[in-house]
């Protein structure tokens, strides 16, 4: 093992291995080392928390293309080697398991070496591919320096997880899943699937909707392929899963196979159909081979003269480039073949010299032309046109006599020639079609700068903004400084202006001398871009671009230029200009801009005090079905929802709002909406404009809405706000549901037992001393769990539970429980109240008593209110008690002052001599008093507590 007297657990392997695109070094451990790499200049150094011993002769007696000498020295408890790499190399470090691996990538330099003379240690192993490393044992990564990514990515998901789609029926099925160009396909071989695919997963709102294809006798689905995930199908027949996951696995695909004939072979036992699928894309006719069981799948592309196999993950899936490619079924497999055989030679291997020649050409001729400021370009647009679009038929008839004639890259190089003439003449959509008659002439040229470009500007000119980007974002295109113009126009079909505002280079006079109908679409675009980031300066230059073309312009672009105008102008502060801009546009022909204009004219109007909400609201509405379906209708509906909440109508301003997020959920300004919709329900609910809003429109926004409700404590105080907003309002079952899924559901510890006691005041308020009882136990629970006594919380449950107590007449139990409180007045007015209705009135009379003596009530004075009838209860409660002489004592004490109240008559009827017992009948002298309810004004306290 290369050991100086290590002991066994200190064994140590390392393997190194040049493998596609890096060096691999695999530091084998007996048992799983921590670990830290760090780069220095060319010495790139990884210290290990074990001890070991290893002698590096070998290692370096042999030479790698990206590690050059290797050295290793070992301490009491830990161990370092040191690689010698270039040092302008990138690398990575991860464990998995017990080993440590060092991936180094390939780079320009050459890492610094010595000649070493081999000493006596085994032969060194190479490291394994990365394929054949344990994907299923726990990885640890801590990545150093990475390959620096060569372009931004424009779409990620947030959140790597492992996701699920499911497909089920009641029949077997069978299916094919595979990805072409960024898009992952589902291919079905029935058209009747009644159940659609489900997406399970904790991030599964995060994933691109599937998109629905109706084929000949099947069904397909495409989504765009999620960045950082791995794609394995699972079962087969009537239930199909898809695992979408972060983690690789191990697989074992189905190759395809040359066979003696030169045909191809699939050997899959379980092949259901083959389907024919029109990709919409690239526009050419996929074969899709589904299969009745997920373990038959050709995971890697290949690519052959006559057909590309793209990966799949279920199935097969290959789009022909000859027409008499046949597909035949039998016990073997799938046989694809030719009546004289396939050319199945990889198309990069007959791949010519005239290929590279005619690519390099191209490449050349767009570099021998510099835009002013030595801006590198792509596009000689006035040379493409060859006469403009007069002289375009000729043209185009005079290139395609000649291509027929004509094969390989002579024909290849006039088919492009053709797709620039289209291109140059915003014919965008022709071009496309040429380029993909080129590619298919001449496999490879698809690869090439000058292609792609070509083929970024004719998808940019016809709307198809998505295919355009993925061009313009190529590495190879990176240089060009004249892609970022396009790359930002692309951005800008996609509603994306932040990220079109950032591609935009700062000289925008470049662009001035393109072709008229190249420039315009191109500088409407960018115009609205620099508006949108408030760059006035750059739109107002790209808009004098056009001002002496504005007469020879389409209707449209003549529409889209006064507005961005406009717009220019409300921004310079020139109101009045801008509405000379956008008052022909409110009764123009151009759907789009009259709706535009309307909205920004409603909004500057309002802004600045011209009209009233109220009308502000009628045009919005109005303007809410003048132009339907992307992001300008759920612009309108965003502005009109904020005038409604401005107006105080929360309810239908919220509404409207959701309604613009649903109508475009993947546009940019979705995000700003939502944002506004949780700052509004977050400034009802905790800033106090909840005493604005009736609470029956309050409990509808929270029920409406709730999703909004952030997590924690901040969401808790808005349900409780919410509560005691509808205890006010005497509300109290509304109250007591909010407050009763809080104590179930969300809260713990002291939080819980503060709003479990508050709930069982409410329940008592609103009659329920059953649920308040239950209430009571939720709080002592939470208190027990915390810990701590709260001596205060605890006084709070017996009185309540007290008075739930008496209300459900269990009088003694009730009382037991507040003889062993202290006395104060809430527990002696709550004892008075509860033998009061009990018909304890030797009790009642003697917390009367202790009621009178703490108020310390004048005899003679005028008493008050609360103060004759403490006295006149006392003395009906002696009076049914039966005890003459505590009744003539009261009234020997109180009889002048009581004669001073309204209560006097009653008093001397309940206190006069010889009356004990002389009454009709007791009942009557408790109806004196309608209800004796001390303990109600402090539960009346819940009302308003804070």
């Amino acid at each position: 093992m290369g050991q100086n007297g290590a002991s066994a657990q200190d064994a140590l392997e390392i393997r190194i291995n040049d493998l596609d695109g890096y060096t691999r070094v695999v530091f084998d451990w007996p048992s799983k080392p921590g670990f830290a790499a760090q780069k220095n200049g060319t010495a790139l150094s990884v210290t290990f928390d074990q001890a070991a011993s290893y002698e590096t002769g070998s290692l370096n007696a042999n030479q790698y293309h990206n590690v050059g000498n290797i050295s290793f020295a070992s301490a009491a408890d830990s161990s370092t080697a040191s690689l010698r790499i270039a040092e302008k190399a990138t690398y990575r470090s991860f464990s998995i398991g017990n080993r440590v691996i060092i991936d180094v990538y390939d780079s320009d330099e050459t890492p610094e070496r010595t000649v070493v003379t081999p000493s006596e240690t085994p032969t060194i192993t190479p490291a394994p591919s990365e394929e054949s490393l344990e994907a299923s044992e726990e990885t640890e990564t801590s990545t150093e320096v990475a390959p620096p990514p060569q372009e931004e990515e424009l779409q990620t998901l947030g959140g790597i997880q492992p996701h699920v789609v499911t497909i089920s029926s009641t029949e077997a099925l069978g299916m094919a899943a595979f990805e072409r160009a960024d898009f992952l396909w589902l291919v079905f071989d029935t058209p009747e699937l009644k159940i659609e695919p489900v997406l399970s997963g904790p991030n599964k709102d995060d994933f691109p909707a599937f998109e629905k294809f109706e084929l000949v006798g099947a069904t397909a689905y495409r989504m765009p392929k999620p960045k950082g995930y791995y794609f394995y199908g699972e079962g087969g027949g009537i239930l199909w899963r898809l695992v979408i996951t972060p983690t690789p696995r191990e697989t074992k695909p189905l190759n395809i196979q040359v066979t003696d004939d030169s045909n191809l072979l699939w050997p899959s036992s379980s092949v259901a159909k083959v389907v024919e699928l029109e990709d919409p894309l690239v526009g050419d006719v996929i074969q899709v081979v589904t299969v009745l069981g997920s373990s038959d799948f050709s995971s890697q592309s290949r690519e052959y003269v006559e057909l590309e196999a793209f990966p799949s993950y279920v199935g097969l899936a290959f789009a022909p480039r000859a027409d008499d490619i046949q597909t035949s079924k039998f016990e073997q497999g799938l046989l694809i073949q030719k009546p004289n055989g396939l050319a199945v030679s990889p198309s990069k291997d007959t791949a010519s010299i005239l290929l590279q020649s005619d690519i390099e050409k191209e490449t050349a001729a767009f570099e021998a032309e510099d835009f002013p400021d030595n801006i590198k370009r792509f596009y000689d647009f006035d040379r493409w046109q060859m006469g403009g679009m007069r002289a375009l038929d000729k043209n185009r008839q005079i290139l395609m006599n000649g291509i027929g004639s004509k094969t390989g890259a002579g024909k290849a190089e006039d088919l492009l020639t053709l797709a620039k003439l289209n291109i140059a003449n915003d014919r965008g959509q022709e071009a496309l079609g040429l380029l993909r008659v080129a590619a298919l002439e001449l496999p490879g040229i698809e690869e090439s700068p000058s292609f792609i470009a070509l083929r970024g500007a004719a998808n940019a000119l016809v709307g198809r903004d998505a295919e355009a980007l993925r061009d313009f974002v190529t590495p190879s295109l990176k240089e060009y400084d004249e892609i970022n113009y396009w790359k930002a126009f692309a951005l800008a079909g996609l509603e994306d202006w932040q990220q079109s505002d950032a591609a935009v280079p700062r000289d925008v006079r470049p662009i001035e001398g393109y072709p008229q109908q190249i420039k315009e679409p191109v500088v409407l675009a960018l115009a609205e871009t620099a508006l949108r980031a408030g760059k006035t300066q750059r739109a107002e230059n790209l808009l004098l671009m056009l001002e002496s073309e504005f007469p020879t312009m389409s209707f449209g672009r003549q529409s889209a230029w006064k507005y961005l105008n406009g717009e220019l102008e409300r921004q310079k502060g020139n109101f009045d200009v801008a509405m000379d801009n956008w008052t022909p546009l409110l009764t123009g022909e151009d759907d789009y801009y009259r709706a535009k204009a309307g909205l920004s004219v409603t909004r500057m109007q309002l802004e600045r005090q011209k009209i009233t909400p109220e009308k502000a609201i009628d045009r919005l509405e109005s303007l809410r079905y003048a132009w339907r379906g992307d992001e300008l209708e759920s612009l309108v509906n965003f502005r009109l929802g904020e005038v409604y909440i401005d107006n105080d109508e929360y309810l239908k301003g919220l509404s409207v709002l959701r309604n613009a997020v649903s109508i475009s959920p993947n546009a940019g300004i979705t995000e700003e909406i939502t944002n506004y919709m949780t700052s509004t329900f977050r400034r009802i609910f905790t800033d106090g404009e909840l005493d604005d809003v009736p609470p029956i429109e309050a409990v509808s926004i929270y029920e409406e809405f709730k999703e909004l409700t952030p997590i924690g404590k901040e969401g808790d105080l808005f349900v409780q706000n919410l509560a005691e907003r509808l205890v006010e309002m005497d509300l109290l079952g509304r109250a007591g549901a909010l407050l009763d899924d809080q104590v179930t559901h969300r809260l713990q510890g002291d939080d819980k037992a503060k709003v479990a006691i508050r709930l069982a005041a409410i329940r008592l308020l609103n009659n329920q001393p059953d649920a308040a009882m239950s209430s009571l136990t939720s709080a002592e629970e939470a208190m027990r769990s915390t810990g701590v006594v709260d001596m205060s919380k605890v006084r709070e449950i017996k009185l309540l539970r007290a008075r739930a107590l008496s209300k459900l007449n269990r009088a003694t139990e009730a009382l037991r429980i507040l003889s062993i409180m202290a006395d104060d007045k809430d527990v002696i007015r709550l004892r008075a109240d509860i033998a009061w209705g009990a018909g304890q009135w030797g009790v009642a009379a003697t917390a009367f008593q202790k009621l009178i003596d703490l108020e310390n009530i004048d005899p003679v004075q005028p008493p008050e209110a609360y103060e004759a009838n403490l006295i006149l209860n006392r003395a009906i409660a002696l009076n049914l008690a039966g005890n003459r002489s505590a009744l003539d004592g009261l009234r020997n004490r109180f009889e002048t002052a009581m004669q001073q109240s309204d209560r006097a008559r009653i008093f001397e009827l309940v206190t006069r001599p010889r009356s004990l017992g002389l009454l009709e009948n007791r009942n009557s002298v408790a109806s004196l008093i309608s209800e004796v309810d001390l303990f109600g004004e402090f539960l009346e306290n819940y009302r308003n507590i804070n």
